[in-house]
């Protein structure tokens, strides 16, 4: 059951990952195990939390370490640090979460841990975007994330991530790949840049290619704008470098969250944890709040000339920044 938990909560089924945890818990505590009991309570302390009952996970965390006692190896105090870490990210403990993340980093980078026990993928992707995000061992932890090919999840926001692909419509219009500005020798190709920039303005979920077709190819007609739109969706995947970067799915296109990072919708994201309704449930504390104005740099598409399918992206971001400066 312990192994069944485990494929349960890396696929996203948390119920039953759930389900599998406590009973094998309770297994292990029947035949005595504590190995194994400390163990199942690292991997119930997960499935609680990714469950919403933040508390019980942390009080499973915490007992976890109780249950051997006295001065751990490296390696197993690196795994409680983490568990607990994430008990206190879902309780919205931020400075015990940053606490705990500067000691487990600390340990990772001196003795060269890229991984350790039980570690659940969907964990690490958030452990490691809140590390990115307050400054703790970045540069150990990105070589984390290179190694174990950790993709952020949906609730990962995090700009510090090492993301492939970059992109910046926010005052400017900038793509960066690894960090790099994307650069041409000659003429900027133009139908394959205004894709992207498209999919922005419409995104950030799966847009309708006959939708794209419509604003950047008005004047061809049926199998002319089709022809060309596959065109510029293969030269765009092209300077991106990977054709995983722009997804395609029944007709719809969609750019990848798990490669590319866009600051208008990060932008947006950070607003919501602003907006008054969402302050009782925010993780974010005082300090973090500005994040929303620091990532508007301006006017989206300021430096471009603007297409009418620009426009209402354009308002809607402009209409967030000026509700986000009042509150």
């Amino acid at each position: 059951r312990t192994f069944a938990a485990d494929i349960y909560l890396e696929s996203g089924d948390i119920a039953t990952g759930l389900a599998n945890s406590e009973r094998a818990l309770q297994v292990s505590r029947d035949t005595g195990l504590k190995v194994s009991e400390m163990q199942l309570l690292g991997l119930l302390a997960i499935a609680l939390g990714q469950s919403g009952r933040a508390e019980e996970a942390l009080r499973a965390a915490r007992a976890a370490r109780l249950v051997i006692g006295g001065t751990q190896p490296p390696k197993l105090e690196l795994h409680h640090l983490l568990i607990e870490a994430y008990a206190e990210l879902r309780c919205n403990h931020q400075d015990a979460v940053r606490s705990l993340l500067q000691r487990a980093f600390a340990i990772a980078r001196e003795h060269g841990y890229l991984e350790g026990y039980q570690w659940n993928t969907r964990v690490m992707a958030r452990l490691c975007a809140e590390a990115l995000n307050a400054g703790i061992e970045t540069s150990h932890v990105v070589s984390i994330v290179r190694a174990r090919r950790l993709a952020p999840t949906a609730e990962v926001d995090c700009a510090a991530w090492p993301w492939p692909v970059r992109i910046f419509v926010l005052g400017r219009f900038e793509v960066q790949l690894s960090g790099a500005p994307l650069a041409f020798t000659g003429k900027a190709p133009k139908k394959p840049l205004e894709l992207l920039k498209a999919l922005i303005a419409k995104g950030p979920g799966a847009v309708e290619q006959t939708l794209i077709a419509q604003d950047l190819w008005a004047d061809s007609e049926g199998d002319a704008a089709e022809s060309a739109a596959r065109m510029a969706l293969h030269r765009l995947r092209k300077l991106l470098g990977s054709d995983e970067t722009i997804l395609v799915q029944e007709s719809k296109l969609q750019i990848n969250p798990a490669l590319c990072w866009v600051d208008a919708w990060a932008f947006e994201s950070a607003c919501r944890e602003l907006e008054p309704e969402a302050m009782a449930t925010s993780s974010l504390t005082p300090t973090e709040q500005p994040r929303a104005l620091r990532l508007y740099g301006g006017d989206a598409f300021a430096s471009e000339a603007l297409q009418p399918w620009m426009l209402a992206a354009r308002d809607r971001w402009r209409g967030k920044f000026l509700r986000a400066v009042r509150i």
